[in-house]
């Protein structure tokens, strides 16, 4: 390793290392010695590892395939690639693939080497003992012979760790080539490629289908290796036992045509794996960012089932895989029962002598070709997968991205220009690829191996036709409408985010796009502003201040500099929104289009930014485009478009528009009042500014990974023998037993049989000999049956239960842990299980045997090696102690090492469209790529340290071979048994490094059983979810909705200390309407969540009937209150799922609920109507028509108490005074709290409650409140202006007189 920084502790600076090697360093893997070292004195950390070798940085690789995905135009009009994967990758990879080549070449000549130098031993030997005259060999020492032997096999161990370490690097350099391409392709893909690839099947490409490739690149030396040494192994055994290796050859070559047989049969089971992986990773993503619906409306049991249903899919697909893999490995156990001795009893049938000196060197040959039938499965089973994976991603990096002609023509702005943005007959649509398959699993068609492209439904999309459209340069344009009237789709074709289909549309000048959906990223709150670009460093602080985000700051504890967790999980909609509007106006470009930016905020704070941030001077020469329901504004703008169906019927100034005949801007204001006075916003201007009281300290945002160091616990290994099975255990201990006596017995009766030691008859010899390959072969086959079974029971068992684990976890653990790293465990860690145990398991039984039996062998050819096999296994120990340690920490680092890079890809994919936007794509995959470094340096590691103590367990194994000799030579051992031991011994150490190595792995592999574990029993639990009591005492509970709070504190279980909602007290009459309103961190939403119980109180009570709700279980108390979120969330599926979960409703209702809350029209143009897709989070739908759709949700379950916190934000007037008559109409006699920031909705309503620091500021009617115009009720409404102040006064009034 190079030294990069300046010289300190070995230790502490061994991160600031950079990994490099020489050619000694790399054949010995001595490179690795610094982190063994310190992985020996101390658990690995992520900090104490070097940094990654330049040939391996991402960033060196990163064009590797440009030039296929070039091919993606062509390849959409139905042309073949012309240039595949593979010819792009390989020759990138060909000087290392070569050196891999000449290294296992090196090692198939040193391995035949072996075999003929057994029988120049056995040759000497039987000269020396008189059986052959002597003289014949060219070397007449057989000391000489076994100083050769040793260094034949010490070569072998070289090159075979060359083979090893030179294939893991093009592994990695492929594996980092495929995804720096599958991310790029997937910031680019168009919208109807997004459909067809939405971000969980993105996620299974780069968590699996690489990681699956990287298993094809160590078979492809195989696939030209192994008839190379099949011809080596059939000549040489020809050599010793003439005419009967055709036995040899036809047993092997015979059988071996079975497994190729099987392929397809994998190839389909291993397809339908994949396909139900990226199935249940969409429905986990949807699960895990819509965890906190899931709650409020107790649907974990169904969210539950669904990833069970996937998951169900996908373990017969496991099955059917673990069947072909088993029936393989029958096949194998067959070659390696029959070939050795059918070949013998031929040659012995013959006529011909058994002497050792012909039958253990051609059984060291038959062996090799034994290895090489080994191996076969292995190959087979990852050229079945890897082809699976190569099609998919070959058709996925064709997919069609974002063509500069689909988007508006973008212009350099020049002060001359009157417009900024020109539409001439300008079409866009939204594309959108429908799934036939609810399951999520497709059966495309295949053209040579690619997905034939999938024709667009062109049904349902929303468009907008033939628009013309001309804003002036530097004007403030606010676009208003319906909901679903297309104002988030004009503002989407500005931002190139929907797809011109035909017309002209121009931009000029830069632009910044705001959408609806306020992304945040994990980071500091700098980098969401910056996005990373630390050239705007210093214009952050204009932007903050513009936005009201001063005070905000100042409360933090690093400032600007805090850390934000994923999502923006622990700040507000309002601090998210002003975040991502400050991220525009930091961006300083020409043109801004915001997507309702104000709908978030509350009155002051909305008043504050409008008039210092939209605007105000960082924008007065911008041109800006707003879409808004906050109608107040509109006098103060230059220009309105009025929007209707995904057209525009008016644009102009507010003045002209509103005196037009059949103006439909009036028809929308007509319950408006204004301000008659410059019909301004305010009657004067406020510096009004928001503080939000941040819930957790920067270091508590993002908890750390969970991770144990040092072994894996006894627990763990009990966990998982308890669910395979303890009569498995049994077995195997009984398989041990059973093969290892066998195998020595088989051995010892062939060696015997060369001499007649036992002095039977041949015929007994040969029956023996063959009774005890079948009966090894049998037991072999069934317990390789059996534990590939148990482990895929095992598979299922600990996903299901980890799943159990999250489901039951309280909202605080999601609330810390980013959901790329939650689905990293259920992805990676899972797919650990499903693929690696069974095969591993096996591994351990057959080393463990074979060990045990090479070692009876060799001591019971002589007493003088159980002194030099107990040093040996001494030393074994000790260098696999040393080993183990960091071996271990690594696995575990690779698993919370990739979780970065996960969370990363989650991210990218849900703020494409403000990552192309700010032109940010370029610093996002500089990121991408830092972060695939740190995965690709922990993988690196981990399998070199392997690398690293195999070349040195078989040098010591090679020692013992040379010791061995030497007693044979030097006559200790008897002469009849040298050869078996010999033949015997050079198998010892690779099978006992063979089992350490599968042991460590075992080990390595349960750290997955581990962290699964982890989630299904250490994961804090939620309060009981069912109690007795909830279906006898309670079952027509709650019948009125009376509330009473008494002294109610609540905290977060990160600041204990801090209560958000403090001492609150007071009584909600049942069928009362209580608005709650407050500054951003008051607390109004924790105290909403606190009558769901996703936050527990400290102290205090909440009853509602007079039942204390702590002792009522958490799913009869979350479906007997409802609750509509200011961030409506909805799940792949049809308007009718989404509306009616569990099909508890007739149609008749359905269509009734929908034409309550104003959707009935709009879900009636669909074609399949009530059945009409529903995509993930509902992004087909505009925010608004999402709002009325959970609406239409709680209005069918006829709740007694409704909880709604900005259930209205992003809907327009008219749908707002359709919901306000809902709640007087159809929840008249239900209790209903709302976090309000229009003040408008809740006028008319009996209570309003003003939150400040967690305390009841004020508690009155609307009308006394405002009656007294010092009270903090009456500030916040006069934010809105003069004249709507007095039209909600006198609404306050009305409803207070009819009430009194």
């Amino acid at each position: 390793m190079n030294k990069t920084t300046h010289p300190e502790s070995r230790e502490s600076q061994l991160s600031a290392d950079t990994i490099s090697w020489n050619a000694i360093s790399f054949a010995t893997v001595s490179w690795i010695n610094p982190v063994l070292r310190l992985g020996n004195k101390k658990p690995l950390s992520e900090e104490d590892l070097p940094q990654i070798g330049k040939g391996e940085q991402a960033s060196n690789i990163s064009t590797w395939l440009d030039e296929y995905v070039k091919q993606t135009e062509d390849y959409s009009i139905g042309k073949r690639p012309k240039v595949s994967l593979a010819k792009l990758l390989f020759p990138r990879v060909l000087p290392i693939l070569i050196t891999d080549a000449i290294a296992q070449i090196i090692g198939i000549a040193s391995s035949t080497g072996q075999s003929l130098l057994i029988q120049q031993i056995l040759i000497y030997l039987e000269a020396k003992n008189g059986l052959i005259p002597s003289g014949k060999q060219v070397i007449n020492n057989g000391y000489v012979w076994a100083i050769i032997l040793l260094c034949l096999v010490v070569i072998n161990a070289i090159s075979t760790t060359i083979s090893n370490s030179v294939s893991n690097v093009v592994q990695l350099r492929i594996r980092t080539a495929l995804i720096n391409a599958i991310y790029r392709k997937a910031l680019f893909l168009s919208s109807k490629s997004r459909g067809k690839y939405p971000a969980g099947k993105i996620n299974s490409f780069i968590t699996t289908d690489t990681q699956i490739m990287m298993g094809l690149v160590d078979s492809i030396n195989k696939i030209w290796s192994t008839p190379i040494q099949l011809a080596i192994s059939i000549y040489y055994t020809s050599t010793f036992l003439g005419i009967s290796t055709t036995v040899a050859a036809g047993v092997f070559v015979g059988l071996a045509f079975l497994p190729v047989a099987f392929m397809s049969v994998i190839q389909k089971a291993f397809k339908k794996y994949m396909a139900t992986m990226d199935a249940r990773t969409r429905i986990l993503r949807e699960f895990l960012y819509g965890i906190k619906v899931i709650k409020y409306h107790a649907m974990e049991e169904f969210q539950e089932q669904k990833v069970l249903s996937a998951r169900e899919i996908q373990i017969k697909a496991l099955y059917r895989i673990t069947y072909a893999f088993i029936f393989m490995i029958g096949i194998l156990v067959l070659q390696n029962s029959l070939t050795a001795p059918l070949t013998f009893i031929t040659f012995a049938a013959l006529g011909n002598p058994m002497n050792s000196a012909t039958i253990f060197p051609a059984l060291s040959f038959l062996s090799s070709l034994i290895n090489i039938s080994g191996q076969l499965p292995q190959v087979l089973f990852s050229v079945a997968q890897s082809t699976v994976s190569y099609r998919r991603l070959g058709t996925f990096l064709l997919a069609k991205e974002l063509d500069e002609n689909d988007s508006p023509v973008v212009k350099p702005f020049e002060s001359h220009l009157e417009e900024s943005i020109v539409y001439e007959n300008a079409s866009f649509s939204w594309e959108t690829v429908q799934d036939s398959n609810a399951s999520g699993i497709t059966h495309d068609k295949k053209d040579g191996g690619f997905e034939t492209p999938v024709a667009e439904k062109t049904e349902n999309i929303f468009k907008l036709e033939e628009m013309n459209l001309s804003i002036k340069s530097g004007s403030l344009v606010a676009v208003v409408g319906l909901t679903g009237s297309g104002k988030s789709s004009l503002l989407s074709s500005m931002a190139g985010v929907m797809r011109k289909t035909g017309g002209k549309a121009t931009i000029y000048g830069s632009l910044s796009y705001c959408s609806q959906d306020h992304w945040i990223i994990s980071g500091t709150i700098e980098q969401n502003i910056t996005l990373m670009d630390s050239s705007l460093n210093g214009a952050c602080t204009q932007a903050i201040h513009a936005c009201s985000l001063t005070k905000d700051l100042n409360t933090f504890p690093n400032g600007i500099k805090t850390q934000i967790g994923e999502k923006g999980i622990n700040l507000s909609g309002g601090q998210k929104a002003r975040i991502a509007l400050a991220r525009a106006i930091a961006n300083d470009s020409d043109i801004y289009i915001l997507d309702d930016p104000l709908s978030a905020l509350d009155a002051h704070i909305s008043q504050s930014v409008f008039e210092e941030a939209i605007k105000g001077p960082l924008l007065s020469e911008k041109t800006v485009v707003i879409a808004t329901h906050l109608l107040h504004v509109l006098p103060q703008v230059d220009r309105v478009i009025v929007m209707d169906q995904g057209k525009i019927l008016q644009i102009g100034t507010f003045q002209e528009l509103m005196t037009e005949t059949n103006s439909k801007l009036a028809e929308i204001m007509e319950d408006y009042h204004l301000d008659s006075e410059a019909q301004t916003l305010v009657s004067k201007k406020k510096n009004a500014q928001e503080v939000l009281k941040i819930d957790v300290t920067d270091d508590e945002l993002q908890e750390a990974e969970d991770r144990k160091t040092g072994s894996v616990s006894m627990s763990v290994y009990y966990a998982y023998l308890k669910v395979i099975g303890f009569t498995w255990g049994a077995f195997q201990i009984l398989a041990i037993l059973i093969l290892s006596t066998l195998y020595v017995v088989q051995q010892l009766t062939l060696s015997a049989w060369t001499s007649n030691y036992w002095g039977f008859s041949a015929t007994t010899y040969l029956t023996l000999y063959s009774c005890l390959g079948a009966t090894s072969s049998i037991v072999s086959v069934l317990n390789s049956g059996y534990t590939n079974v148990s482990a895929v029971r095992s598979s299922q068992h600990f996903h299901n239960m980890a799943l159990s684990g999250l489901i039951a976890t309280p909202m605080s653990f999601y609330d810390t842990q980013p959901v790329g790293r939650i689905l990293n465990r259920m992805t990676n860690d899972v797919r650990t299980i499903d693929e690696g145990f069974g095969f591993v398991m096996n591994s351990v039984i057959t080393q463990s045997y074979t060990s045990l039996a090479i070692l009876i062998i060799a001591c019971y050819s002589a007493w003088q090696v159980i002194p030099i096999v107990a040093v040996l296994v001494v030393v074994l120990y000790l260098v696999y102690r040393y080993f183990r340690n960091p071996y271990r920490e690594l696995r575990r680092l690779m698993a919370i090492m990739q979780s970065p890079l996960t969370a990363h890809i989650s991210e990218s994919l849900a703020g494409f469209s403000s990552i192309l936007s700010y032109k940010a794509s370029g610093r996002f995959i500089q990121q991408q790529m830092k972060k695939l470094d740190q995965s690709n340096l922990s993988t690196l590691l981990w399998n070199h340290t392997m690398f690293w103590i195999t070349l040195r367990l078989n040098i010591l194994g090679s020692f013992m071979t040379f010791v061995i000799a030497l007693l044979g030579i030097g006559g200790v051992m008897p002469y009849a048994l040298v050869g078996s031991s010999l033949t015997q011994i050079m198998l010892f150490a690779p099978t006992l490094q063979g089992m350490l190595l599968v042991i460590a792995t075992v080990e390595a592999n349960m750290v997955a059983v581990e962290r699964l574990d982890f989630y299904a029993h250490n994961l804090p639990t939620e309060k009981a979810r069912v109690l007795e009591r909830d279906s006898k005492e309670l079952n027509s509970w709650p019948q009125n909705g009376a509330i009473e709070i008494e002294n109610l504190k609540v905290a977060y279980d990160s600041r204990p200390d801090h209560a958000v909602v403090d001492g609150i007290s007071l009584n909600v009459s049942a069928g009362e309407k209580l608005g709650v309103v407050g500054r951003t961190g008051s607390g109004k939403s924790t105290l909403m969540d606190a009558f769901f119980r996703l936050v527990e109180a400290q102290e205090g009570s909440i009853k509602i009937d007079g039942e204390n709700i702590e002792n009522i279980g958490l799913k009869k108390l979350r479906t007997s209150i409802q609750m509509i979120p200011q961030n409506p969330t909805l799940f792949d599926g049809t308007v009718r799922s989404n509306i009616d979960l569990l099909g508890n409703y007739s149609d008749k209702e359905l269509w009734y609920a929908l034409e309550c809350v104003g959707m009935k029209e709009y879900v009636s143009s669909l074609t399949e109507k009530l059945d009409s897709v529903i995509t993930e989070g509902g992004t087909n739908l505009s925010a608004g028509q999402r709002q009325l759709l959970c609406l239409a949700t709680v209005l069918l379950k006829k709740a007694k108490i409704v909880i709604m916190d900005e259930a209205t934000s992003s809907i327009d007037a008219e749908s707002d005074k359709r919901i306000q008559y809902a709640i007087k109409t159809h929840f008249k006699e239900a209790t209903i709290l709302s976090v309000a920031h229009r003040l408008n909705t809740i006028a008319a309503f009996d209570k309003v409650l003003v939150l400040e620091n967690g305390k009841i500021a004020e508690f009155d009617t609307p009308y006394l409140l405002l009656s007294n115009p010092k009270s903090k009720f009456s500030k916040m409404l006069e934010a809105t202006g003069i004249s709507n102040s007095a039209a909600v006064f006198e609404i306050s009034k009305a409803h207070f007189e009819k009430r009194n």
